[in-house]
């Protein structure tokens, strides 16, 4: 029997160009490995709630904690952790 380690996202600030009340801008969990949990996956890099989709931005913010329901509620539904340190962008 083999340890997995669980799964990790960090914390990346979306924005957007017309910033508003309907607007996706926000504080979101982007994966930072595969995840494969039931029926959700993710690749590394995607955010936790939309992926593969185009999000302005997703500037490094690892001293805040994500503030879309949507990340929050899948991370704690499936493990995830969030950890503080960013990986560089591009990996």
């Amino acid at each position: 029997m083999t340890e997995t380690t669980p799964p990790t996202a960090h914390v990346r600030y979306a924005y957007s160009p017309r910033q508003g009340a309907s607007s996706r801008g926000g504080y979101h969990l982007l994966m930072n490995q595969r995840l494969d949990s039931g029926r959700l996956h993710r690749d590394a890099g995607d955010v936790l709630c939309q992926p593969r989709r185009d999000f302005w931005g997703l500037e490094p913010r690892p001293e805040v904690a994500a503030d879309c329901t949507a990340c929050v509620r899948l991370a704690e539904r499936h493990g995830i952790t969030t950890v503080q340190t960013c990986p560089p962008r591009g990996k």
